[in-house]
């Protein structure tokens, strides 16, 4: 199956609880990070730290010999101090590499901080800080593959000291299969902070961004600090109960990263499923247990009838679609994509000068080298050939020409291939 790939294009509640506070949220607790469109899936590793030190070792399985790794995300917590955010960043490590300079922390921080469950070190002055690392360069490359290598085990420190006092860490995998003929899914990331104890009532987290999904098996992972093992609690998929104390500790002292098997539901007549809910409350519990709130995994398949890597939703809209956090994705509709049909989508940028400039010792004349329509329609004519039809975005300074039909003319869908100065 030959799937096409988007060149600098980005395109890039139903629950059920025992406390009514928890229905009231608004937004959901936890936002909206990133998705992942891929021939592959995702994994997750964690582990405990309260009780090591702060050091300890991930251990990574599952990822597919040869597989392309897109994406690689440190998750940790830690209880601190209230006025020392970064208390849990500054002198983090992964594999051996700081991630913080003399500048300050690499890390993300995911919020201001949250209540701190009083069996994790919390007091009216500390709360809990969450934190997130693109830690995707720190791996080695497979001599015999040429890809990096991911499945074993990974080291991390996380800061312990007076002021700061580690929870655990788990680490996101994403990944291309290397088999041509896997399935289409969608990966959605979310994460931030948010404290689920008796007070707030549970949480209820409604989960988007994979647009058009196949009715059938999907993957759910919570990332979730502070739990103990003999206190509980209701987790929820879609309304119906999915496991009770789940989140107990399971990836050693104080922190779990479960990951369940999920049924994306049918959508309804005429439309496409376009979000489903993990939710957690305390409906029959006697003790509620306390627990901080990381970070959402969904995978699911979505529907790509034609396999070039774009949803059939997408190729399909009469109207411009957004991602979760209101950004207009590019209207693939309008610029000529089917659902039936294999679209590739190029965006052109191009070097040039406006005035003569010397390059070493030689003087050369002003020069552009954007493409000109011949070319575009040589490169479109080749895709063509093999069944893919080419749009390309060269933006509104691109003077038309009839000779080239490959090329978006409609100055209302440019993402705008822009000049850079030589």
């Amino acid at each position: 199956m030959i799937r096409a790939f988007f060149v600098a294009l980005a395109i890039a509640a139903l629950f059920h609880v025992g406390n009514a506070r928890v229905g009231a949220q608004a937004p959901p607790p936890l936002g909206f990070f990133q998705n992942y469109f891929v021939t592959g899936d995702y994994v997750v590793g964690g582990v405990g730290l309260s009780d090591t030190g702060g050091a300890g070792k991930i251990t990574v399985s599952g990822v597919p010999s040869g597989a392309d790794v897109l994406a690689a995300f440190l998750y940790w917590q830690v209880v601190a101090d209230r006025n020392a955010p970064t208390a849990g960043s500054v002198g983090a490590t992964f594999r051996g590499n700081p991630l913080s300079s003399t500048d300050g922390p690499f890390a993300k921080s995911l919020g201001p901080g949250t209540y701190a469950c009083p069996l994790s070190g919390g007091t009216s002055t500390r709360l809990t800080f969450g934190y997130r690392a693109d830690v995707l360069r720190y791996f080695d490359v497979d001599g015999s593959t040429g890809k990096q290598s991911v499945n074993g085990r990974h080291a991390v420190t996380i800061p312990k000291g007076s002021l700061v006092q580690p929870l655990g860490a788990s680490l996101v995998i994403v990944y291309r299969d290397p088999d041509p003929a896997a399935p289409l899914k969608a990966v959605v990331l979310y994460d931030g902070e948010y404290s689920m104890n008796a007070s707030t009532g549970g949480i209820a987290q409604t989960i988007g961004g994979f647009y058009d999904a196949t009715p059938g098996p999907a993957r759910l992972t919570a990332i979730v600090g502070s739990a103990q093992k003999l206190l509980s609690e209701n987790l929820r998929f879609n309304g119906s109960l999915l496991a009770t104390n789940a989140l107990r500790s399971s990836a050693g002292g104080q922190w779990d990263n479960p990951t369940f098997g999920v049924a994306t539901p049918a959508p309804p007549a005429g439309g496409v499923t376009s979000q489903v809910t993990i939710s957690g409350d305390y409906e029959g519990i006697p003790v509620e247990d306390c627990l901080s709130w990381a970070a959402v995994v969904y995978s699911t398949e979505v529907e790509d009838t034609d396999g070039d890597g774009l949803l059939d939703v997408w190729e399909e809209s009469a109207t411009p679609l957004t991602d979760p956090n209101g950004a207009t994705l590019p209207h693939l509709s309008a610029m000529g994509a089917s659902s039936t049909q294999r679209d590739l989508f190029i965006e052109i940028g191009y070097m040039q000068t406006a005035v003569p400039t010397t390059y070493g010792t030689e003087l050369k004349a002003e020069h552009s080298h954007l493409p000109g329509h011949e070319a575009l329609k040589l490169v479109g004519d080749a895709f063509d050939r093999q069944g893919i039809r080419v749009h390309f975005d060269v933006g509104e300074d691109y003077p038309p020409g009839d000779a080239d039909p490959y090329d978006i003319r409609d100055a209302r869908l440019y993402r705008r291939g822009k000049a850079i100065n030589e």
